[in-house]
């Protein structure tokens, strides 16, 4: 009969899914007895990140292909070295450590903290003392690596490894041995908690015991999230700390400028430094960033005990990326701090296209040039029919001639090996160019710019400030996933150069994402393949006209962004207004609100008195501007539109002029004031 001890074993074993990267490396490393120096493998990730799962399934391998083994839980035991040893190896004759090396067992080391009692044991006495042939695994929340930095030669010997939350494919697995296999209440399950091994477990805990069929409506699951919240930040004590670590939640990267503005303090210089010795916290591009998945449970947290909060301080990160743009010089800079905006963006299949939590370890985006920009021409002559890329979209030679010249923006996904497996090109429009755009390409410029305006086209690149985007060619299969993130977070940045943005595709990821980013979509610009095939989508995005900042506060928001005027709709819009004047709801739904700074994010009863402020303002200057001969032109608008009180024909009278002199003047007017708002 079985033990319970076994039982437990095996239920464990039904139970571990997914980490089939982490017990690959296991496995060949527990086979290998000719590496030399030998390596101690250290797993580590925050609390509930399946540590433990991790090295005991290693353990249950090892056992039972014959190798001897032990799995020490350090937290559990007496914190002395007889206690450890007699853990490791039992209680039985002569020396502990002799056995160990004779045996040469496999030793997990499980919840080691560096400050316990027994870490200056096990670095300067346990370790030396084992043979190179016994394996040995340490886990814990903080890398060994950080504790042992000031021994060089030992921390050659650590093998790092990170623990993320599970794969979508890992995580449906778990649930489906959970016996949970309704595809709403999955989808749910997986969006609510991350991929957090201990999440996922609690989750599937409640939907089964309490016979849940709709997860995203059980209000208990809240308190689950508090919890989990509590416990990963187990090892913060104070809690001023716990509040600034809250507000890092709500970005995806942060400095110390970043965390004064987003958690209101004044002096975080201390919590920053302290910040970086959590073992939730880890460095990043620009400085540090919280633990994905832990940044996923204490923001969701925040936003179910204190929405207001969480709303506020948004709103104080996208301010203070907003400041930082305004002053950054660099346009590297400028480029991820537009990206970090869009993390501030609460929707679903934005974070899945960019910052999806498990987008491929090492993948890195190359500004090609030289030869290796053909191998954007490569893949997409690999790719072939299965991509669903008509000629018209972008063609073999179209795109070899494009990456011919000098200009063109070539960004190429590669793996940690360096092959290329997506890329994007951001083309300059100009008269260098628009012979040897796609088709559907020209077809959308035609469709959005006048004759006169393609006649104004610089005729050099580097003078341009409108771009043709490329779809993201790459295996449909990993369309809209976490294998392409990092190209997507890299395209967010080119936005941050203003300009005008075209988009031809047929992608139906590239299409949802470009309506979330407050493209236009112009039915006029739609191309039908002449082979057959999906229809190629026209979409302008022109930041010329709607300006960097009220794009980025509305889309942030999830409002749609001010509408792209040209003079001719300004001036239009402009005499609406105007002979509204008193009429808050003609001036609440005015496109002319976007013009004015003053509005971004304001309540709809303050947006009327707002657009009346910033008119006034507007015809301030335009009348400091004008000379004294066109005085009489604002004096008539004035009294036409703003006073109210009389009529054309007197307003006429008043000012001494022909019914027809006082419409010219009034055009005139209007017109100087139209030249004013065009301009800011």
């Amino acid at each position: 009969m079985a033990t319970l001890g076994q039982i437990v074993d095996s239920l464990e074993a039904a139970l571990f899914t997914g980490r089939e990267r982490e017990m690959t490396v296991l496995r060949a490393w527990l086979r290998d007895t000719t590496s030399a120096p030998p390596r101690i493998v250290n797993v580590t990730g925050p609390a509930g990140m399946g540590k433990t799962a991790l090295v005991r399934a290693l353990h249950r391998e090892a056992v039972g292909g014959d190798r001897e083994g032990a799995v020490v839980d350090l937290g559990s035991i007496d914190p002395s070295p007889d206690s450890l040893l007699a853990a490791m190896a039992g209680t039985g004759q002569g020396d502990v450590l002799a056995r160990i090396n004779a045996s040469r067992p496999l030793i997990v080391l499980d919840q080691f903290e560096p400050s316990g009692a027994l870490s200056g044991y096990i670095h300067d006495e346990l370790l030396p003392g084992l043979d190179a042939g016994v394996k040995v695994v340490i886990s814990g929340r903080r890398p060994l690596n950080e504790a042992w930095a000031r021994h060089g030669v030992w921390n050659a010997l650590v093998h790092p490894m990170p623990l993320a939350g599970l794969l979508r494919g890992e995580a449906r697995a778990y649930l489906g041995a959970r016996g949970l296999t309704d595809a709403r209440v999955v989808a749910q399950i997986l969006q609510a908690t991350g991929g957090h091994p201990l999440a996922l477990a609690l989750a599937a805990d409640m939907t089964t015991q309490l016979g849940i069929a709709d997860f995203g409506a059980m209000a208990e699951w809240r308190l689950v999230v508090s919890s989990l919240a509590g416990r990963l930040l187990q090892e913060v004590d104070d809690g001023e700390l716990r509040d600034v670590i809250q507000a890092c939640s709500l970005v995806r990267q942060f400095d110390e400028s970043v965390l004064g503005a987003v958690s209101g303090r004044g002096h975080v210089s201390d919590a920053f430094d302290r910040l970086c010795h959590l073992s939730v916290v880890r460095p990043s591009g620009h400085g540090l960033a919280l633990h994905d998945d832990v940044r996923h449970i204490v923001a969701a947290d925040l936003r179910w005990r204190n929405p207001e909060r969480h709303r506020q301080q948004r709103r104080q990160a996208l301010a203070h990326y907003r400041d930082r743009l305004n002053r950054a010089v660099s346009p590297e800079q400028r480029g991820w701090l537009v990206s970090d905006c869009f993390y501030l963006l609460e929707s679903e299949l934005l974070h899945q296209w960019a910052f999806d939590r498990h987008e491929r370890q090492g993948s890195w985006v190359d500004k090609a040039a030289g030869e290796g920009r053909q191998d954007a021409l490569r893949l997409l002559v690999t790719l072939g029919s299965s991509l669903r890329c008509s000629d018209e979209e972008l063609s073999p030679d179209t795109l070899a001639a494009l990456l011919e010249h000098a200009g063109t923006d070539v960004r190429i996904l590669r793996d940690a090996d360096g092959v290329a497996s997506a890329f994007c090109l951001v083309v300059p429009v100009s008269g260098e160019t628009m012979p040897l755009l796609p088709p559907a390409g020209v077809e959308l410029m035609r469709a959005y710019w006048s004759e006169d305006d393609l006649a104004a086209l610089p005729r050099c690149s580097a003078d341009s400030t409108a771009y043709l985007v490329s779809r993201v060619v790459g295996p449909p299969a990993a369309e809209g996933g976490p294998e392409a993130a990092a190209l997507a977070r890299d395209i967010l940045g080119i936005y941050a150069r203003g300009g005008t943005y075209f988009l031809s595709t047929s992608s139906p990821v590239d299409q949802t994402v470009a309506r979330i980013l407050g493209y236009e979509r112009l039915p006029e610009a739609e191309v039908r393949p002449a082979a057959g095939g999906m229809p190629v989508d026209g979409l302008v995005l022109d930041l010329s006209l709607i300006g960097l900042g009220p794009w980025l506060e509305a889309v942030i928001e999830g409002r749609p962004p001010p509408r792209a005027l040209r003079p001719a709709d300004v001036e239009r819009e402009l005499r609406a207004v105007l002979v509204g004047w008193r009429d808050d709801a003609v001036l609440e739904r005015s496109p002319l609100v976007g013009l004015v700074p003053c509005l971004s994010g304001d309540a709809a009863p303050d947006r009327a008195a707002a657009l009346r402020a910033g008119l006034l303002d507007a015809l301030a200057t335009a009348r400091a501007e004008a000379g004294e001969g066109d005085e009489l032109a604002y004096r008539a608008v004035e009294l036409a539109y703003l006073d109210g009180s009389v009529s054309n024909e007197r307003a006429a009278e008043r000012l001494a002029l022909s019914r027809s002199s006082f419409y010219r003047a009034l055009r005139r007017g209007v017109s100087g004031i139209n030249a004013v708002l065009c301009r800011s």
